[in-house]
């Protein structure tokens, strides 16, 4: 598996698959900024995925999207893909901290990935709030 960085969205999603990402035309602004790295995902020769980060601190990304080509799935490609890229993501970008949630700070933060030694930690953090 290997990852090249790119400017361009173009593998294939189902309609269900689509839904689950921003939009195409909200990628492609996206790929336009200095603060976005977004690679390809690549077994051999085929492109099977797609993941974009936000760079939101020094060491700081937000996963902003993550598929793999809807041809590709239930192959545990994600799986591999996903531990991978945060390997790489801490050793070649200095990243300390990948949030799912692009408001870090917010009073809710439902998934933080912390790296320590060689391994990944995950955190999941639930608040009591009353509305």
């Amino acid at each position: 598996m290997t990852f090249r960085r790119t400017k361009n969205f173009s593998i294939y999603l189902s309609e269900k698959d689509s839904s689950q990402l921003s939009s195409p035309a909200k990628i492609t602004a996206a790929l336009k900024s200095e603060n976005v790295i977004a690679f390809n995902i690549y077994i051999d020769d085929a492109l099977i995925g797609f993941a974009m980060f936000y760079k939101f601190d020094e060491n700081g990304y937000f996963l902003w999207d993550f598929a793999i080509d809807s041809r590709y799935q239930n192959k545990h490609y994600g799986t591999k893909a996903l531990r991978k890229l945060l390997l790489l993501m801490k050793n070649e970008y200095s990243c300390k901290i990948v949030t799912t949630n692009y408001q870090l700070y917010a009073v809710i933060e439902p998934f933080v990935l912390m790296f320590h030694d060689n391994a990944c930690t995950i955190f999941v953090f639930f608040h009591n709030m009353s509305y």
